[in-house]
């Protein structure tokens, strides 16, 4: 809704296009050389594999980060670790967010729903920059700029858009 996904799509198609010479729908960008691209959206589990949509996640970043100790990376995980409870998700995410700050030649985005996450100290420190998309909150509705911000917001709108669709009702009377 506010377009995260979208955006992390967009640039990592733009990445690939400016590492495989082409042009990128920008009016000015400065994209390094990249020696590997990882895009990682929209999830499921690997049946055939028999991997949940967690170790799916988990195997990838294993291979993200082996191939990030001896090559330029570029990768892109989207929500990474909600296939697990909350609880292991912020603990491994923190342990992710500082370890992948090794990796100086290589650029991550990682977006996250888990807001426990700005108080590790990286963050706090600004070594992990954040950022979000823009979204306010008139009269109960939430209203989204699609504006990318530096920072994190407080504003969450999972709870307004489950009353807005009247489920508490819903729910209650059943």
């Amino acid at each position: 809704m506010s377009g995260k996904s979208t955006l992390l799509k967009a640039l990592g198609i733009c990445v690939y296009l400016a590492n495989a010479g082409f042009p990128v729908p920008a009016a000015e960008a400065a994209i390094p050389k990249y020696d590997s691209i990882f895009v990682f959206i929209n999830l499921n589990d690997d049946l055939q594999s028999g991997y949940s949509h967690f170790m799916t996640e988990v195997i990838n970043l294993k291979q993200v980060v082996t191939t990030a100790k001896s090559s330029r990376c570029f990768a892109v995980f989207d929500e990474l670790f909600r296939g697990t409870n909350i609880e292991d998700a912020f603990e491994i995410s923190e342990t992710t967010l500082k370890g992948l700050l090794n990796y100086k030649n290589s650029m991550f985005l990682v977006s996250s729903h888990l807001h426990q996450l700005v108080t590790i100290p990286q963050i706090t420190a600004g070594q992990i920059a954040c950022h979000y998309l823009d979204c306010s909150l008139k009269d109960n509705n939430p209203a989204f700029t699609y504006q990318l911000k530096e920072g994190w917001t407080d504003i969450k709108i999972g709870k307004v858009l489950f009353e807005k669709e009247g489920l508490n009702e819903i729910l209650a009377a059943e």
